[in-house]
């Protein structure tokens, strides 16, 4: 039966797993769910994940359900309007509330309204990208929703991913021999 055999479940002189740390994984996933947003200049993301690193849930930015995303209006002011926010989608979509939640991963900052929706929902710790563009809050909102998450004894963090994993030789060779990507 050698359509089983797994390449990653092989133990050799050179190991060809790759491991990231926990943080670099939930933002790799982050990142990967963003893809699916409906908004052409800015795709984020945000996961919920317990103690035992299950996910909970996730959101992305995007239109309501049943607009067809060949509506997205080609102006920036106008198409944000239309737009909900990856944090809210994530809180929406959950299975559950946040009560067990240990992190919410967010692949960018928050505006300050997803942090106190996040926060009103249970979050205790709230991880941010690093990441800079054409859509970041300005300072004083950044500000703001630290000052926020202080008074409410939030754990909030801003990291700089490691998504270097994603990108790997051995792992682009293992998801072509698995069939996940072709040749």
């Amino acid at each position: 039966m050698s359509y089983l055999k797994n390449p990653l479940l092989e133990i050799d002189s050179n190991p060809i797993l790759i491991r990231p740390s926990w943080d670099d994984y939930f933002f790799g996933l982050a990142f990967l769910i963003s893809q699916r947003s409906s908004d052409w200049s800015t795709k984020h993301a945000a996961i919920a994940v317990d103690k035992n690193h299950k996910v909970i849930g996730f959101g992305y930015n995007g239109l309501v359900r049943g607009v067809d995303d060949g509506q997205v209006p080609r102006d920036r002011n106008e198409k944000n309007r239309w737009m909900i926010h990856s944090e809210v989608n994530l809180i929406l979509n959950s299975y559950r509330s946040f009560n067990d939640t240990d992190s919410i991963y967010i692949t960018g900052i928050p505006c300050l309204q997803c942090t106190s929706n996040l926060i009103q929902h249970g979050a205790k710790k709230i991880i941010m990208a690093d990441r800079r563009g054409y859509s970041n809050p300005p300072l004083t909102q950044l500000k703001d929703i630290k000052k926020l998450c202080k008074k409410c004894k939030i754990n909030l963090k801003t990291v700089k991913p490691n998504l270097n994993w994603l990108y790997e030789e051995k792992l682009k060779r293992e998801l072509t021999d698995l069939c996940f990507i072709t040749k």
